[in-house]
């Protein structure tokens, strides 16, 4: 039995795809599987057989619907996202991998540095403030100033996270806010109210480019922060301050006039604040979300034979 599913969201763009794959497939732990993610259409030029499994999502399907995509069809008891993008390290899934003989552990943030400077780190997983607001742990700081602290950390990010599938399970359905952030803290604050903790492993080490945490526009992020706040807020464990939330949103008010996002934002804040709209309904648990198109697995590929002309075709 597989022990690590890896799931891996093509997004579309093959490239960042096919180095993703290389670097996955060329540090892959033994006893896992890999199950690619397309939202689009690809052609598979390089007859990938046996250990590449290919799952078709919804055509245009972001990362929260690639996810639950990847998750229906895996198996293994812990799974692990590694989007397009974003490259593995040797070693890197077994040193998150040994953080689950924790009982109570449900969520692994890796480490992400910058792959033109591996000495900066982008993102060590997430962060939510009193204020309702969603930080990255540990950006733009040098790798070996780096200490793991689990009490600042929120959860994972979704496009690079490690998970137990049976607390998945458990909680069934993710929210799709529009927001990567905000769809990876509201599962890290689902996770927290069931009893169970999310947990930096700075031995495990994943590369990046800043452009890959762009977001999704001040608009979105905007509605996204608002829904998230207001859902989570009454939840004793989340200690949300309405007073601290105010003082952002003022703050955000003053700053307006001389950034045109956060006039976007606040907008969005508006929105949400107002009712309209509400975030759907990602299923997590066994089956893709009813909206969603029939999830379509292909047979096994295996990548053996494919891995000179593949990592040729990334190298060139």
């Amino acid at each position: 039995m597989q022990r690590l599913s890896i799931i891996v969201p093509s997004m579309g763009d093959w490239k960042r795809f096919e180095d993703t794959l290389v670097s996955v497939l060329e540090n892959q732990p033994e006893r896992s599987e890999v199950v690619v993610v397309l939202n689009e259409p690809y052609d598979d030029p390089y007859d990938l057989r046996s250990e590449v499994r290919f799952v078709d999502a919804p055509q245009g399907a972001d990362l929260t619907d690639c996810f639950a995509c990847g998750l229906a069809a895996s198996s293994a008891p812990v799974v692990h996202t590694i989007a397009a993008g974003f490259e593995a390290t040797p070693g890197w899934a077994d040193r998150a991998f040994a953080r689950f003989a924790e009982a109570d552990v449900a969520a692994v943030a890796p480490v992400v540095v910058d792959r033109n400077a591996p000495d900066q780190i982008l993102s060590a997983g997430l962060r939510w403030t009193s204020a309702g607001s969603i930080k990255r742990i540990a950006a733009g700081i040098p790798l070996q100033r780096f200490v793991a602290n689990d009490r600042l950390l929120c959860g994972p990010e979704l496009a690079v996270a490690f998970y137990r599938r049976d607390v998945l399970a458990a909680i069934e359905a993710l929210r799709h806010y529009g927001s990567e952030s905000a769809a990876a803290v509201d599962l890290a604050l689902a996770m927290r109210t069931a009893g169970y903790r999310s947990v930096h492993e700075p031995a495990c080490v994943t590369t990046g480019t800043g452009e890959l945490f762009a977001g999704s526009g001040a608009w979105r992020e905007g509605i996204a922060g608002e829904r998230l706040f207001r859902r989570w807020t009454a939840v004793p464990s989340c200690r949300r301050s309405w007073v601290a939330h105010a003082m952002l949103v003022s703050m955000e008010c003053v700053q307006a006039p001389l950034k045109p996002s956060i006039f976007n934002r606040l907008a969005g804040r508006l929105w949400a604040a107002l009712g309209f709209g509400t975030p759907r309904q990602v299923a997590i648990g066994r089956q893709v979300a009813s909206d969603a198109a029939e999830t379509v697995i292909r047979p096994h590929f295996s990548a053996a034979d494919a891995r000179p002309s593949l990592q040729s075709r990334v190298a060139g």
